[in-house]
């Protein structure tokens, strides 16, 4: 019996469907890595409730279908705080119309100087007070949310004539002196930001951000 043989014009047509079909692979593969790290497995970010820099409450449960950013910082800090806020600030405006799909939180670790006026101050000097949600609350309801995300947050004394202590004389001009003895600390605290997806998982950690916002805006479109 006589075998037929693939004409060499449906040879080459597979040859380049096989082609296209492993560049395509590939491209997809690519498309979804990563530019922080990707959190394996997958699993449930741990609610919370506190209130805005509005005194609003909101609770993580109210952001469900969005692509939510969190962060943590506070509004006394003289060097990273600044520079995630200003991050975060840069992203929001370069998202567009996307930005109506992502929600920008921040959690203060520093509970007994950042109020909801306080928050509210911070977020309208930088820029942010419409952009994102500034979290306050106290220290019982913000510690069991530090251990959940892993920030390890600590009080540290400064000296004086540092720049907090210059911050605090500008902005509280009804401050004692013991008053400012006692509030000028720094805090330490993990500079982590995650993302959560839209169905409330965690998928990507930012273990810190640069001024740069491009990783950070490649894997939110990930996950929109």
């Amino acid at each position: 019996m006589m075998r037929l043989l693939p004409s060499p014009s449906i040879l080459a047509g597979v040859a380049t469907a096989l082609l296209l079909a492993t560049a395509c692979s590939q491209a997809t593969s690519q498309a979804a890595s990563f530019e922080g790290t990707e959190l394996d497995p997958v699993r449930a970010a741990t609610g919370f409730q506190l209130h805005d820099q509005f005194e609003n409450r909101l609770s993580l449960s109210d952001l469900a279908g969005k692509v939510v950013i969190l962060t943590f910082l506070y509004t006394n800090c003289p060097d990273i705080c600044p520079v995630i806020t200003e991050t975060l600030k840069r992203a929001h405006t370069q998202l567009g119309d996307d930005a109506d799909d992502v929600r920008l939180v921040a959690g203060s670790v520093d509970p007994e100087r950042d109020t909801v006026e306080q928050a509210h101050r911070y977020s309208e000097r930088s820029g942010m007070l419409d952009r994102w949600a500034f979290l306050v609350g106290t220290e019982d309801e913000l510690t069991p949310i530090w251990s959940a995300y892993y920030i390890a947050a600590q009080r540290q004394g400064i000296e004086e004539g540092g720049g907090a202590l210059d911050r605090l004389d500008d902005e509280a001009d009804s401050h004692t002196d013991a008053d400012i003895a006692e509030l000028a600390y720094l805090v330490t605290h993990s500079s982590a930001a995650y993302l959560i997806d839209r169905q409330g998982r965690l998928r990507v950690l930012f273990t810190e951000l640069s001024l740069d916002p491009e990783p950070l805006l490649h894997d939110i479109r990930l996950l929109l």
